[in-house]
């Protein structure tokens, strides 16, 4: 990232509100959401890696981004209480939303 990037990145984030990560999960029948589990040890660098975020693109991850079985032991790997990820009959995303 160049310092002009890192400097926009740093003042945006100085003018949106504080936001909250999570792992939302939705019944795949009737796509309703059944839980929410925070990711407490977010690291916006590290999640961008992840899941291939270009910073031109959404350089703070406000977008919704689904979670595949592959990304399941990442996404297990920064939450405070264990999921039990079942992809026949959920679907999970990783959420952004203003903090509570």
């Amino acid at each position: 990232m160049s310092k002009l990037q890192t400097t926009e990145t740093l003042d945006a984030l100085s003018r949106n509100p504080p936001v909250e990560r999570v792992l939302a999960v939705f019944d795949n029948e009737t796509e309703r959401l059944v839980a929410e589990y925070a990711l407490h040890s977010f690291d916006l660098e590290t999640f961008k890696r992840h899941f291939a975020v270009e910073d031109d693109y959404d350089p703070l991850m406000y977008n919704v981004y689904p979670v595949s079985p592959k990304d399941a032991e990442f996404v297990s790997n920064h939450l405070d209480e264990e999921v039990a990820f079942d992809f026949d009959r959920n679907a999970y995303f990783v959420e952004c939303s203003e903090a509570r």
